[in-house]
């Protein structure tokens, strides 16, 4: 089955899916949460229909699972990583996380969304509040200090393929630190698989 094209209404979607070649039928199927479904159009999914009614979860659609223990490791073309590592368990659909940062640990709820790239979640690391916000700097003199700006509170990210890459630092348009006890612009962490 192929799935031409999703239309989510409340907690119940339609699906326009193609089986082999005949043309689309609509399918219903209630969502276990509407706020993080994919746009899945043309991707190839299991071959027999679900039943009207049938519950499917979000990683069931997904295919793949954020859950696991994840290392930083450095970048392509780059030397360091950073001492950051992360624990990603799931309870009654609800992500969790442990992020050991140069030995201090924060816990809390992983935020997780999908993005219009197939394959791509965006994720937040709540409740930890951010090192530096200090936003365009790119005007000020020599001798002017930034805008005292309220820190964001949240550690933003994506995740892809098993790994997890936070944008620690912007630049002097966006002038931010995410973790100060990492001096990368980009974190990589990579999930372990054993």
């Amino acid at each position: 089955m192929y799935i031409t094209n999703i239309k989510v209404l409340g907690l119940l979607f339609i699906l326009n899916a193609a089986f082999l070649g005949a043309t689309a039928q609509p399918l219903e199927a209630k969502l276990a949460s509407t706020s993080n479904m994919a746009t899945l159009s043309n991707r190839q999914v299991n071959r027999t229909a679900p039943k009207k009614g049938k519950a499917i979860t979000q990683s069931a659609v997904a295919g793949l699972s954020i859950e696991g223990h994840y290392l930083a490791r450095a970048i392509e073309g780059f030397d360091d990583s950073c001492d950051i590592n992360a624990d990603i368990t799931k309870v009654k659909n609800v992500y969790h996380y442990k992020l050991y940062v140069a030995g201090k640990v924060h816990k809390g709820i992983l935020k997780v969304s999908h993005s219009n790239n197939q394959g791509v979640r965006y994720i937040i690391f709540t409740g930890i509040p951010w090192a530096l916000n200090e936003g365009d700097i790119s005007q000020l003199k020599d001798d002017e200090e930034p805008k005292s700006l309220k820190l964001p509170v949240g550690i933003s990210g994506s995740w892809s393929n098993n790994e997890i890459m936070i944008q620690n630092s912007g630049n002097a348009m966006n002038h931010y630190v995410q973790l100060d006890a990492c001096d990368q612009k980009y974190i990589r962490m990579v999930k372990q698989v054993h």
